[in-house]
Parts: C-alpha cells; sequence; structure tokens
C-alpha cells in the first residue's frame, strides 16, 4: 500500500513538472542583421537617395504558461542621416492544433519613428549651432495572426500577417524560419514585406541572426 502510494505521489510530481516546463516556442531571446529593400529611391542624406537601409532586429517573447505569452519587437534600421524604428508590443495566445503545428494570434501596439538627423553645419536646415533631428512618431493598436509548424525535426516556420491601425493602415505579411544547432540555439532566417495604404512606397526586409530558446 505504501509502496502504491509512493508509486502515485511520484507520478504526480512528474506530472506537474512536465506541466509547467517552458515552451520553447514562446520563451526565446532573439537578434542579429536586417537589410530592408524599398521599391524606390527615399531621401537618406543631403542631396543623396539610397534604396537600402540596414541594421539590426532584436525580439524576445515569455509565456505566462503553455500558451499565453508576451512579445516584444524592434528593428532599427539606418543609412547616412536617415533612421527607422519598429517597435512591437503585445499579448499572445499560442493554440497547438498538431504534435507539429501551433496556431497563433497576438495583439498589442506598434509604433514607428522615422528621424533625419540634421547638425549645426546644415545651415540650411538649423539656423543656429546645434544639433536636432527631424522626424515623425506615431503609435497604433496592431494584430497579428501567425503559425509555427515543424517541418523537419531543426526546421520550423512562422507564416505570419500582421495589421497595425495607423492613420493609413499598414499591412506585414512575414515567414520566419529557425534551424535547430542546439537544443536551446537555433539560426533565424526571416523574411517580411510591408506595406501602408495611399503610400506608394514597400519595404521587403530581411533578418538574420541566432535566437536562444528557454
Amino acid at each position: 500500500m505504501k509502496n502504491t502510494l509512493l508509486a502515485s505521489v511520484l507520478a504526480l510530481i512528474s506530472m506537474a513538472s512536465y506541466s509547467v516546463q517552458a515552451n520553447p516556442d514562446i520563451n526565446y531571446l532573439s537578434g542579429g542583421y536586417q537589410l530592408s529593400l524599398f521599391d524606390e529611391y527615399i531621401p537618406t542624406d543631403i542631396n543623396e537617395t539610397n534604396n537600402y537601409l540596414s541594421g539590426y532586429y532584436a525580439r524576445a517573447s515569455w509565456g505566462f504558461t503553455d500558451n499565453v505569452f508576451l512579445e516584444m519587437r524592434r528593428d532599427h534600421t539606418a543609412k547616412n542621416r536617415l533612421s527607422n524604428t519598429h517597435d512591437v508590443m503585445g499579448l499572445g495566445y499560442l493554440y497547438p492544433i498538431h504534435s507539429d503545428v501551433s496556431l497563433y494570434a497576438l495583439a498589442g501596439f506598434n509604433q514607428i519613428s522615422l528621424e533625419f538627423s540634421a547638425s549645426s553645419n546644415d545651415t540650411n536646415l538649423l539656423p543656429s549651432s546645434s544639433e536636432a533631428y527631424i522626424g515623425v512618431r506615431d503609435h497604433a493598436f496592431t494584430a497579428e495572426l501567425g503559425a509555427k509548424i515543424n517541418l523537419l525535426s531543426e526546421w520550423q516556420i512562422e507564416p505570419a500577417v500582421r495589421m497595425a491601425t495607423f492613420d493609413n493602415n499598414l499591412y506585414e505579411l512575414r515567414l520566419g524560419n529557425t534551424f535547430s544547432l542546439t537544443e536551446s540555439l537555433k539560426l533565424e532566417a526571416n523574411i517580411a514585406h510591408r506595406s501602408i495604404d495611399q503610400i506608394n512606397l514597400t519595404e521587403t526586409n530581411s533578418q538574420l541572426g541566432l535566437r536562444y530558446a528557454f
């Protein structure tokens, strides 16, 4: 009887430990290099235009449970005097429908900051000796639907579509790829396409970095 009771207690402890272990799909830190290409040339300096910006991206996700998670993202790209920053923070829910397929929904806020630096040498921009940034900053509600699909034991894809309700709606299509190097360390290779209503400028960005899952 004692042996049976002890075995039952050990089984319950084992089940409880299993139920609270972290879900690596929603518990991770990642970051790396980003290249953003635009379909038109944009001003990046005085009398200079380019069709790309480059910089970094960072992403963090933490699960309150195996299904509910908080996610934060930032990508910052720049060229010459121009810089562009996208920040996203949202609360999400992950719903497994198969051992290799999970769907998720996320809702939160999106902020965009676009800045052009002007120094004291730019007398046509700044009348006095000073340093300043000319730009805009806006924020909006954002919602995203996506999936996490294990194509192979070492390869997971993350297709997603996101919308943000700025004065002109922003739409983003994204395809994430993670390749397992070890149990915790993964290689990321992502691509995304962004467009904004009534603005004839689209962005396609590529990201290459590392993810640490915990």
